[in-house]
């Protein structure tokens, strides 16, 4: 195998090609036989490894995803806003119809596996449906198109005309109060069969959203559970972070409220068993591409810097394959030359730590340790062979030893 970094992780062997993106795993035992390699069932294996994942990244567009920011206003007023939307006495940024005519073609251009038209509150911007019919109806592009919404402002009739334009919805739902109007919300959008995606960002603790969160487990709707991580208003309100086992918590809660009301939650747990792949840096470096309200280009979904930024007025692709060639660039994006990540022996599967929190010198350590103990479990303990409903009892097994030994998976 060539381009072959190799780790241990407990009983078993890691042996990753990084060229090819592929990784096979053997025990430890095994292993001890040096011309394990070269046996016919470890080349089978490789082969198949080879094969299955050559198929995967055929299919890969080269950019994953554009971020098409239509506006930067909101109507709620969220204290932990990563985009700073909450702000009331600023000037307001949006994206109209003929801000489109020069931005249709960088889009097309770029030509990404998905676009998420997020916000601020995109619905407020009055242009959306218009917009959304420039993208959808293009012959030039090809992406999925997401819509990430609070939800708040999407009516019966709007909602109407909102689905033949969108392939699904990324929805908000930690700030609804009257739990009978979110599941009118939740009805509304499930009964036309687009694909739907539930958020909550937690900022103090879970037990605050059990109604909310049994809703959603009732109706088995796909889950994804949040953190306020430092940046935006909070990072400007300094606001607290919850730490390694506030978090570890809060999942052992959310695990044990699903098993001990013996929920159906194959979707909502989808986010939590993801078999991991090989990641040599993160998105920015060159596989996502936003567009900001104001009209700014960057490399970044998270980060207003400078250093993310290209030249709109320049052909886009060029633009991009400048910064991803640019040794500064390198030097902070990918995990071989990352001075932080170079003995961390998970890098190569979570992309390394995030430039956007880097560059305001608020690197995410807890972070860090959430995504090593979820590599963790998703290589060794999760079984494809097993139900969702076991795994979820492994997983929270697996928490509670986390818990209890916080210092244990920075010593794997």
């Amino acid at each position: 195998m060539e381009s072959v970094q190799v780790f241990n992780l407990l009983d078993r062997i890691f042996y990753l090609n990084l060229e090819e993106e592929f990784y096979i795993s053997i025990r430890a035992e095994k292993n001890s036989n040096k011309d394990i390699l070269d046996s016919e069932y470890i080349k089978n294996i490789i082969k198949k490894q080879k094969q299955k994942y050559q198929k995967i990244n055929s299919k890969r567009k080269r950019f994953n995803s554009l971020y098409l920011i239509t506006n930067d206003d909101c109507n709620l007023n969220c204290r932990f806003c990563s985009m700073r939307s909450n702000l009331l006495e600023r000037k307001v940024n949006s994206i109209n119809l003929l801000d489109m005519d020069t931005i249709i073609g960088s889009i097309e251009k770029i030509n990404p596996r998905k676009i998420i038209i997020t916000g601020g509150e995109p619905t407020k911007n009055s242009d959306l449906l218009d917009i959304l019919k420039l993208i959808k109806f293009n012959n030039n592009i090809s992406s999925k198109i997401y819509l990430q919404t609070n939800g708040t402002l999407i009516t019966e009739e709007y909602f109407s005309k909102l689905v033949k334009l969108i392939d699904g919805i990324e929805m908000s739902v930690g700030h609804y109060k009257d739990i009978s109007k979110l599941e009118d919300k939740i009805e509304m959008i499930t009964k036309k069969g687009i694909d739907f995606v539930t958020t909550l960002t937690i900022d103090r603790t879970i037990n605050e959203n059990l109604d909310i969160l049994n809703l959603i487990f009732k109706k088995n709707i796909k889950f994804i559970l949040n953190f306020i991580n430092n940046s935006g208003s909070a990072y400007d309100n300094n606001l607290k972070i919850m730490r390694y086992r506030e978090k570890i918590k809060t999942y052992i809660i959310m695990l044990e409220y699903i098993l001990n009301n013996n929920f159906n939650c194959d979707n909502v747990v989808g986010s939590l068993f993801n078999y991991p792949r090989i990641r040599k840096s993160c998105n920015a470096f060159g596989k996502m591409v936003t567009i900001f309200p104001n009209g700014d280009i960057g490399m970044c979904n998270k980060s207003f810097d400078d250093f993310f930024k290209i030249n709109k007025y320049n052909d886009i692709i060029d633009e991009i394959n400048n910064k991803i060639e640019s040794k500064e660039y390198q030097e902070l994006l990918c995990v071989d030359k990352k001075i932080m990540c170079k003995d961390c022996k998970f890098r190569y599967f979570c992309g390394g730590t995030c430039v956007a929190d880097e560059l305001i010198n608020s690197i995410d350590i807890e972070g860090c340790k959430m995504n090593k103990t979820f590599i963790v479990f998703n290589l060794l303990i999760y079984d494809c062979k097993m139900t969702n409903h076991d795994n979820i009892k492994s997983l929270k097994k697996y928490l509670e030893f986390c818990y209890n030994n916080p210092e244990w998976i920075n010593n794997v």
